[in-house]
């Protein structure tokens, strides 16, 4: 089933939602509780954090416990999303029911950033008290909406572009790591991580170390397909690259000041992929998604919650590889990041705000040396 959905503001204490289900008619647009949305997303976004609390002091056994809460606070969310405030109240019984006896499918999400909701912890089930964990991606989020849908959520105004590979030599990626920070990872990962690391580094444009750097060497891509990307500390509305903030902090006006496609190519895509705490989280013209859409972007990747940095690294990793060696889109590279079994369940906290079928033609030579990082 493929499932689209545009949410947007409507006055100070509605959203209006509209949905689409298999390219047919949509259904008649309802709205919904601003607030009771906005305190759902609140109580689910808490427990996420409490999943890094549980990996950084490796409680496992209580990961049940805490997807148990997580379950209850997902059907939080999917009565905020299908409990209309104006009498829409077929349409939102009819998605729901819909939703409720899908085998799977893909959910695009068209937003205008009123509010930001971890579409990957909806729940569909209608007892979440019957809800079982297991650790592996196979069965541990059954009845959540990432175990559903191929999940895609896009700003309003960006533009579609070509759905063809970007050919190798014209991609550009540039990224975004104080070395301070990469020093302090690399002890912590593998010989095949490193050397993924390091050829992803070595790209065309490359490894900016601070974001003066960064600006600096966005002139060599701007005309480009490309990949931006950022890795830091964020509160879903900037984002530096230490904690000191020393090699320099990027929040939304500033990324559509610094990063423009003035002059360049009109029809260059560059996505982004802001590597962080919680920069999925922030609200409106706060957060990242308003200023990903400009003319010649295509959005990015993001992370809802608050992570450690190297299980952020060995996110990095693999979603970079399959995306930039070995020929995945942006939507199958994020997929197969969720279906890793060495970094589930944490690997959901990852979703996808840019262009589902971005993809660069795969490298001959780094899919089969690379290929062990990945298992």
């Amino acid at each position: 089933m493929d499932l689209q959905l545009r949410i947007s503001g409507h006055g100070l204490t509605s959203m209006k939602l509209g949905w689409t289900v298999d390219g047919t008619t949509p259904y008649e647009p309802y709205l919904v509780g601003r607030n009771t949305l906005v305190a759902a997303v609140a109580r689910s976004r808490k427990l996420l954090d409490r999943l890094t609390d549980l990996q950084r002091r490796r409680a496992d056994d209580q990961y049940p416990a805490l997807f148990a809460e997580l379950a209850d606070a997902g059907a939080d969310l999917s009565i905020a999303l299908f409990t209309p405030s104006d009498g829409g109240d077929a349409a939102a019984h009819e998605v729901k029911k819909l939703i409720e006896e899908t085998s799977g499918g893909r959910l695009l999400v068209f937003s205008d950033a009123s509010v930001h909701v971890p579409w990957n912890f909806v729940y569909r089930g209608s007892d979440p008290r019957a809800f079982q964990y297991t650790p592996h991606p196979e069965g541990g989020a059954t009845d959540f909406w990432v175990s559903l849908f191929s999940i895609t959520t896009r700003f309003t105004k960006t533009r579609y572009m070509p759905d063809q590979p970007i050919p190798r030599h014209e991609f550009r990626a540039l990224y975004a790591i104080s070395e301070v920070e990469l020093a302090a990872v690399i002890p912590s990962l593998t010989e095949d991580e490193i050397k993924a690391l390091q050829g992803l580094l070595q790209c065309e444009v490359g490894h900016a170390k601070t974001l003066d750097e960064c600006k600096s060497r966005w002139e060599r891509m701007k005309g480009s397909d490309g990949l931006l990307y950022f890795f830091g500390h964020s509160d879903g509305t900037r984002i530096r690259l230490d904690r000191t903030g020393d090699t320099g902090e990027l929040n939304n006006l500033k990324f559509v000041s610094w990063f423009r496609k003035e002059g360049a190519k009109p029809y260059s895509a560059t996505i982004s992929f802001f590597n962080g705490c919680r920069t999925l989280s922030g609200d409106g013209d706060d957060g990242f998604l308003t200023a990903t859409a400009a003319p010649g972007f295509q959005g990015f990747i993001g992370v809802e919650a608050t992570v450690e940095n190297v299980f952020a690294t060995k996110c990095a990793i693999r979603f970079l590889t399959y995306l930039c060696e070995h020929g995945h889109s942006v939507q199958e590279a994020i997929d197969l990041l969720h279906a890793d079994r060495d970094l589930f369940p944490l690997s959901l906290l990852y979703s996808c705000y840019a262009h589902p079928h971005f993809r660069v033609s795969p490298s001959p030579a780094g899919t089969p040396s690379r290929a062990a990082v990945l298992h």
